[in-house]
């Protein structure tokens, strides 16, 4: 059996669209797949584009009308258990907030790649029960990843 015959579960691809940090695909790849896999997806093609405030703010305002920039927007093509679906992030926000909150931005950056990742497999954070479980899932990912967590207890942020 050769390499290319194995079939892999999960294709993530990576677009980095912005200049403000430098991000290595393979730990956006990593942080996904730590997702996908506490989760118990068994198959899932993700395209993840990392983008700056202008970006993340017009397609924001395009598909959601919210005219700002936000941290990350999540399009499900096809639900779990063939996933198919893309994850916006905000890269240039991530460093910014972190920046406020004195915390890393790599971790800020993966945090709302752990958040829209479980957006695509359906959790959702709109009521305080939803929040509370979406967080629960989020900080068993980040400590997976060993990864500071950027959320004080009980945050809503």
């Amino acid at each position: 059996m050769n390499v290319s015959d194995v079939v892999r579960p999960w294709q993530i691809d990576v677009h980095d669209r912005q200049d403000v940090v430098v991000v290595e695909p393979k730990e956006v790849v990593r942080a996904v797949e730590q997702v996908l896999r506490q989760e118990a997806c068994p198959r899932a093609q993700i395209s993840v584009a990392l983008v700056d405030d202008a970006e993340i703010q017009r397609l924001n305002r395009e598909f959601l009308d919210h005219d700002y920039p936000t941290d990350v927007i999540s399009f499900t093509y096809r639900p779990a258990p063939d996933l198919e679906g893309e994850l916006i992030v905000g890269a240039e926000r991530a460093y910014r907030v972190a920046g406020e909150m004195q915390h890393g931005w790599k971790s800020e950056l993966l945090w709302y790649i752990v958040h829209g990742t479980l957006h695509l497999l359906g959790y959702e954070d709109g009521t305080e029960a939803d929040r509370r479980a979406m967080r629960g899932r989020e900080q068993e990912a980040m400590e997976a990843l060993e990864l500071d967590w950027p959320l004080e207890r009980g945050s809503d942020r």
